[in-house]
């Protein structure tokens, strides 16, 4: 229930064992785990609970059913498909890259059409699950980061096909910007509402929003030790445009993390 979700977005920053991870003066990532701040049940609910409230507006959690294989994940990966007009058990798929977790949630008005008026709302963005996780990250633990709060900036990168979304993911995680020197972190999503009048999208892929966000032990290395460590210096992702017949723009910006 909404406790559930609570306490693991209270929980904030999460699960790899990054124990080598130290600047002077902070202790390691993996000190954190035994004062039930950082916590892996963060990561087990990143797409179901974090993800899924942030985007759609909603106090509803979905089941997060993790996929080990990308491919898995982006063909047969579905965010709780429709059977008529009955109302399913959410779920939201999720992989886990090194930079980036990638998720499947419902949409805002598709859970208005399940649960009724006042289940979501609309305005939610995959951004908006970065910029939660780093304002938790900061109000806890600011006196261990090399990076300070107000040198992060939050890119909202939208696609406009599957295609263009799954194209170079899992990807860039943050990236310090070669025009204003700002770290930046990525938020890549897709969002196909339940009213989408497409003929070209089957139901069963209506009413879902694919989310690229930061993942959280990235997050932390790159804060602790400092974005030279871990984020390129680019440019900004190239503008999609949603043409099927025209090339899907490349991004020329490796990831910084080599774990």
């Amino acid at each position: 229930g909404p406790e559930r979700g609570s306490a693991a977005m209270a929980r904030v920053v999460v699960v790899v064992a990054l124990v080598g991870c130290l600047v002077p003066g902070a202790r390691a990532f993996g000190d954190y785990k035994s004062d039930g701040v950082f916590d892996e049940a963060f990561l087990e609910d990143y797409c179901g609970v974090t993800a899924q409230k942030l985007i759609a507006r909603t106090t509803l959690e979905a089941e997060t059913v993790e996929f080990p294989e990308l491919t898995g994940f982006v063909e047969d990966g579905l965010a709780t498909p429709y059977d008529g007009n009955e109302a399913a058990p959410l779920t939201a798929p999720q992989y886990v890259g090194a930079e980036q977790v990638l998720c499947k949630v419902k949409s805002w008005d598709a859970l208005v059409e399940y649960y009724g008026d006042g289940a979501a709302s609309e305005g939610g963005t995959c951004s908006d699950v970065n910029r939660e996780i780093v304002d938790l990250a900061y109000a806890g633990y600011a006196p261990y980061f090399a990076v300070p709060r107000g040198d992060i900036v939050f890119d909202d990168w939208p696609a406009f096909t599957g295609q263009e979304w799954s194209t170079q993911l899992p990807g860039v995680g943050a990236y310090v910007s070669a025009s204003d020197g700002l770290v930046h972190i990525v938020g890549k999503a897709i969002a196909v509402e339940r009213t989408n009048p497409s003929p070209f999208v089957g139901p069963e892929r209506k009413g879902v929003v694919n989310c690229a966000s930061v993942h959280p032990a990235y997050l932390w290395k790159l804060l602790v030790e400092g974005p030279a460590a871990v984020a390129p210096v680019c440019e900004a992702p190239p503008n999609y445009t949603g043409n099927p017949f025209a090339p899907i723009p490349l991004w020329d910006c490796p990831p910084g993390s080599t774990s």
